[in-house]
């Protein structure tokens, strides 16, 4: 078999699937930002023994970047009327999200394995990418919490501020990671050592 046919093929179907589940259906982005925040809340409702952690839509007239708003507050000021000084940041699910997601689903479909193995390569991928959506999710509230003197929580400085700021430009601030992710992950699940030889094709005989 030519190297060039199973190539072409995992391209083919990636294209298929990529365009499927990125395709602008109704409702799609904003039933997805719904779930995730829900997810979000349930996860990181109360952060540690003093925050608070609120994950709401972003009502913000034109705000088209950034669909979610994460409300971050110091339990011990809540005042009695359930008023609190809160802080918040921002951020847009579907890329967040969603588009990791979809890249893990597209690659491990489009790749030329049995059926059985893809399909439990895709339960380990969704698995991986998600886990990886929540430790983003939990980076951006760490950080704002370090960023925020009034509220007094994770006050980290000297090494521990750099690390945590080095780590948040990888994962948070740099758009890049969104794409690099699913690929590891995809290859982390999807292939074993004899699986390149159905994308590239068998190696010629010596001599």
């Amino acid at each position: 078999m030519s190297p060039a046919r199973p190539i072409r093929r995992f391209l083919g179907g990636f294209v298929l699937a990529i365009a499927v589940l990125l395709a602008p259906w109704p409702g799609r982005e904003e039933t997805y930002a719904k779930a995730l925040r829900a997810t979000g809340e349930f996860l990181f409702h109360n952060f540690g023994a003093k925050g608070l952690v609120r994950f709401r839509p972003n009502d913000e007239p034109r705000a088209t970047r950034h669909d979610t708003k994460i409300f971050l507050a110091h339990r011990d000021q809540v005042r009695r009327d359930g008023s609190t000084n809160a802080v918040f940041v921002q951020f847009h699910a579907h890329q967040t999200g969603y588009v990791p997601t979809a890249l893990v689903v597209a690659l491990v479909l489009a790749t030329p394995i049995p059926w059985r193995r893809r399909l439990g390569a895709l339960l380990w991928g969704l698995l991986w990418v998600h886990g990886f959506i929540v430790f983003v999710l939990g980076l951006m509230i760490l950080h704002q919490f370090a960023l925020s003197a009034a509220l007094g929580l994770y006050q980290w400085t000297g090494l521990a501020g750099k690390v945590l700021r080095a780590i948040y430009e990888v994962f948070v601030g740099y758009g890049g990671i969104y794409f690099a992710m699913p690929v590891l992950i995809w290859i982390a699940v999807a292939f074993r050592r004899d699986d390149w030889e159905k994308l590239l094709g068998p190696k010629p005989p010596p001599g």
